[in-house]
This record gives C-alpha cells, sequence and structure tokens, in this order.
C-alpha cells in the first residue's frame, strides 16, 4: 500500500497485543482466586462468630497442645544476630492479599516494628485458651468479613459513626457470603476465559469488576473513612513511598489491563477467534 503500511502489518499489533495481556490477566487472577480456596487464615471468636451467622461453616476450635503436655526445659536463648534472616523479612502484603485478609497490612507493619523472638516465644503455651480456640478459615471468608465490616463500620474514638463502604442492605445476612464466592468465581472463570480466549470481552469485564471493587474496598474507601486523602480519593502516602503505593498502583494495572482487553477484544490465537465469535474492530479494521 503507498504511502502507508500493509493491512497484515497493521493488524499484527491489534491481533498479538491483546494476547499479551490475556496472558497476564490470567496467570494473576487464577492465582489469585487459587489462593482465596487453598490458603487459610486464622480467624478470633468474634470473626467466627459473624461467619458462622452468614452460614459459613467455621469448625471447631483446635488445640495447639494438650493442657497436660508435660514442661520441657527452657533451652539456651538464641544467638543475636546482626541482621535479619529470610524469616525474619516480612513482605508487605499483595492487593490480592489484603483484599482477602482483613488483618494483612497490620500484620505487616507489626512484624516490620517488632523485634525477632524465639521460636518458643511466638507458641502459645500448652493449655492457653487462645491455643485452645484457634481456628482457621479459607481466605474467602476474609473477603466477606471485609465486606461485612464495610457495611458495620461501628464508630471511631469519638464516637462518630464511621462512613459505610459497602450497601448495609446486601453487606448483612447471608450477602457476604454469596459476594466473596462471586468474587471467587469472577477471578477463576475470567482467569481461565482469558487464557482461552473464549468469551473474552465476558471475562475481562468481570475481572474489571473485580479490580474496581479491590481498589474501593482495600485502598480508596478506608482512606475517605479516616479522612486521609490527596486529590478526595487517593490515599495521603508519601508521594515517593514505593511499598506504599504499590497496591493501589497493581490494582489499577490490572484494571486498565482487563479493561483493555474488554475493548480489543481476544486477538489471535483464541478460542473466539476460531469459532467466528470476534466482534467488530477484532481484525485489521481498528
Amino acid at each position: 500500500m503507498p504511502g502507508g503500511s500493509s493491512p497484515s502489518r497493521r493488524s499484527f499489533g491489534v491481533l498479538f497485543a491483546p494476547v499479551v495481556l490475556r496472558l497476564a490477566l490470567a496467570v494473576t487472577f487464577i492465582w489469585a482466586g487459587l489462593g482465596k480456596i487453598v490458603a487459610t487464615m486464622p480467624i478470633d471468636e468474634g470473626q467466627a462468630a459473624k461467619l458462622a451467622s452468614m452460614g459459613v461453616n467455621v469448625g471447631e476450635g483446635s488445640s495447639a497442645a494438650p493442657a497436660s503436655a508435660p514442661a520441657s526445659e527452657p533451652g539456651p536463648p538464641p544467638a543475636p544476630s546482626s541482621a535479619p534472616g529470610p524469616a525474619h523479612s516480612p513482605i508487605a502484603p499483595t492487593p490480592e492479599e489484603r483484599a482477602v485478609r482483613p488483618d494483612a497490612a497490620a500484620a505487616a507493619a507489626d512484624a516490620r516494628e517488632g523485634q525477632p523472638q524465639p521460636a518458643s516465644a511466638a507458641q502459645p503455651e500448652p493449655g492457653d485458651p487462645a491455643a485452645a480456640s484457634q481456628r482457621k478459615v479459607r481466605r474467602i471468608w476474609g473477603l466477606a468479613l471485609r465486606i461485612h465490616e464495610s457495611a458495620s463500620p461501628g464508630v471511631d474514638h469519638g464516637g462518630t459513626p464511621r462512613m459505610k463502604l459497602w450497601p448495609e442492605a446486601i453487606g448483612s445476612g447471608n450477602w457476604p457470603r454469596y459476594f466473596a464466592i462471586a468474587v471467587v468465581v469472577a477471578e477463576l472463570g475470567g482467569g481461565v476465559l482469558l487464557a482461552l480466549g473464549l468469551l473474552t470481552r465476558l471475562g475481562a469485564l468481570a475481572l474489571a469488576g473485580v479490580m474496581l471493587g479491590a481498589m474501593w474496598l482495600d485502598q480508596i474507601g478506608p482512606a475517605m473513612q479516616a479522612g486521609t486523602t490527596v486529590l478526595w480519593v487517593l490515599p495521603a502516602h508519601d508521594a515517593w513511598d514505593v511499598a506504599a503505593w504499590r497496591p493501589i498502583l497493581w490494582q489499577l494495572s490490572l484494571l486498565c489491563a482487563a479493561v483493555a482487553v474488554a475493548l480489543l477484544g481476544a486477538g489471535a490465537p483464541s478460542l473466539d477467534r476460531a469459532l467466528g465469535w470476534g466482534g467488530r474492530g477484532d481484525d485489521d479494521d481498528l
């Protein structure tokens, strides 16, 4: 074509750029969805009661050791270390981990501020009531707790009701459980659809919705609730604090990638294209 590129050269980027985005989104969200149903998180009795009210079977508390276990002789204290090893180097929680573990950020901060403790000091003593009532649940139910707490945030230290981040009508009863399950279905289902290039736009829109909810419940909403924002909606982090900005920027990147795939289509190769389901604009006319 005189004065321009050929149709085949123009279409190459349009057809294969979505494949790169699909791969990144599929890997990320399949991993995130599996993490919510495979990995577990500890909960206290209050959280267990809330989950039980949603219809979640939290099981019985498990004792770490029998109460009558004989006491062992205390060993020598560990030698001081000049630099923390890998076990004492906590990693900041990822956006997905923050979304399913309401206490992840606080736990990471506490770990950074605290000093390494001997293993014997970190474990509960035999017969300790806290050890006897320890419970663990799938991380998916941490998201249900987050939704419930967002709909019923209580009051601040001054007795003023906190801003609700979720409608109370769909944040109580069994609704948080339903939404948590829907998020996992969207993550796994959307990730698989994008990996196959099947119903790609539908899968991408589902993932975009998940990321909008994650940004609101994990970053923007809590910042507005606490009154610590810049530009009305952004968390008031230090401008160059990489660790603080990493979660919301990762969430924004995933959101933009999902929207881009929804606009561009599956590209090639994909089952949508093989089955002739590619919509207008999926070819070299873009």
